[in-house]
């Protein structure tokens, strides 16, 4: 028997829990899939600090942009080491080529612990642009949005740890009902695997895949594609509309843990 649904199945298919599917339905919690206040602390120096080796994908530029985004996490109560984030849940033995997975079923939230180089040949190739991986996401793809909460580290090279809320899954949509979906946002076949305009380009939609869904209203969920940026994080950032996230109170990495599993802080 199946102890935990896979992403893309039907809430009905498994014998198993339904505490075990892998997502919940952002549609109506307010997130609004934006939280680009999450890096502002990473923004304020690049500036300052900006290598140009970041512009590039080479090894030197992702372990350069690792240690700087590693260290400022530190510095401000936003890393969260390796050995604590098993506090996040229940670690899901799941086929992923960029994340490890944690279910959190009391939450109803999924965590996943990025590794935000593993398919950077697919996006921009630019070290740099992995900090607004999440942020873009939100931005085209609002109901399945994601929130950074913080930063670990796997044998010194940078991972994003990520929250996506649960959904049930009803059902999985056609090719046809994708590409149908992706052209209403003005993005075009491009060649047999991206949609794209000047700005993005989207992969990894295929209707084999487990990456677009139907929630409970009928609407197309986009869990996990892969976009490649075409421009900088700003141009894209300013072609596409954005729902402003609420302002919350910015918590030290511990007050964060006490808080999600209700603990004395």
């Amino acid at each position: 028997m199946q102890d935990y649904a896979k992403p893309g199945r039907n809430k009905d298919e498994w014998n198993g829990s339904t505490r075990f599917v892998l997502h919940n339905d952002t549609s109506s919690s307010g997130q609004g899939a934006y939280d680009r206040g999450s890096i502002r602390m990473f923004e304020e120096r690049m500036d300052a600090e900006q290598n140009g080796d970041w512009l590039s994908g080479s090894r030197d530029s992702q372990e350069a942009f690792s240690q700087f985004v590693i260290t400022i996490a530190k510095e401000k109560q936003f890393f969260i080491p390796e050995e604590k984030l098993h506090l996040l849940g229940e670690k899901k033995n799941l086929p992923s080529g960029e994340s490890v997975i944690y279910e959190n079923a009391t939450q109803g939230v999924i965590y996943k612990v990025r590794n935000p180089f593993a398919k950077l040949h697919l996006k921009s190739g630019r070290a740099v642009d992995v900090l607004y991986d999440h942020v873009i996401h939100n931005l085209l793809f609002p109901e399945a949005s994601y929130r950074l909460i913080g930063i670990s580290s796997y044998l010194g090279e940078v991972r994003f740890v990520l929250s996506q809320e649960f959904f049930y899954t009803q059902s999985i949509p056609s090719q046809k009902q994708i590409d149908s979906y992706l052209q209403s946002m003005g993005l075009y076949p491009e060649n047999s695997y991206y949609f794209g305009n000047e700005y993005v380009a989207i992969t990894d939609v295929s209707a084999n895949s487990d990456n677009v869904l139907f929630d409970s209203n009928g609407k197309l969920l986009f869990i996990d594609p892969i976009i490649k940026i075409k421009q900088t994080a700003d141009a894209i950032i300013q072609a596409y509309p954005f729902s402003k996230p609420a302002e919350r109170k910015e918590l030290t990495l511990w007050s964060r843990i006490c808080s999600l599993f209700r603990l004395k802080s």
